[in-house]
């Protein structure tokens, strides 16, 4: 192991804080990339250009993600909002699972959370260097189009309370 600098950790006060500290630093030791993943934590926000909707032209929709991460693995919801009222749907909520590759690259994958509902596929993009926006690619089964659909994703997290 590496450390960059020295780090004293102060045992004279309260020892379980201390021994929290400690293992938190070790960790960041051993896998330095759970501190960039862990960012990833959070409410974010964004547009959903899908290159072709149910009528065949693009379509535009609102879109929140709610993540929470373990180590690099990434588990939470999506909704996609704002979609021209289509068979009496205007609204997709998605579960979402994936990983953080090279402490940069989001992979996720997701399905519709109604078991009935034909809603599947893949969002793989880049976090920016400040960790606060996300941009990328999505493929997958739309329920509404019935066909496969692609399109591009801008993400920014919001801030959280107190911030």
């Amino acid at each position: 192991m590496r450390v960059q600098r020295t780090q004293f950790i102060d045992y004279s006060g309260d020892q379980r804080s201390a021994q929290t500290d400690l293992i938190e630093l070790l960790i960041g030791l051993i896998w330095p990339h759970v501190r960039r993943t862990k960012s990833l934590s959070g409410t974010w926000t964004g547009i959903l250009d899908q290159h072709e909707g149910p009528s065949g032209q693009p379509l535009r929709c609102n879109v929140l993600f709610k993540l929470t991460t373990e180590r690099q693995n990434l588990i939470g919801t999506a909704i996609i909002d704002n979609i021209i009222p289509y068979a009496g749907v205007t609204e997709l909520n998605l579960k979402l699972n994936g990983v953080v590759s090279h402490e940069r690259f989001v992979q996720l994958n997701y399905n519709s959370e109604n078991p009935i509902m034909i809603q599947f596929g893949a969002v793989l993009c880049e976090l920016s260097d400040t960790g606060r926006e996300m941009s990328g690619k999505i493929i997958g089964y739309g329920l509404l189009t019935r066909r496969i659909i692609s399109g591009s994703l801008e993400l920014r997290k919001e801030p959280e309370e107190g911030q």
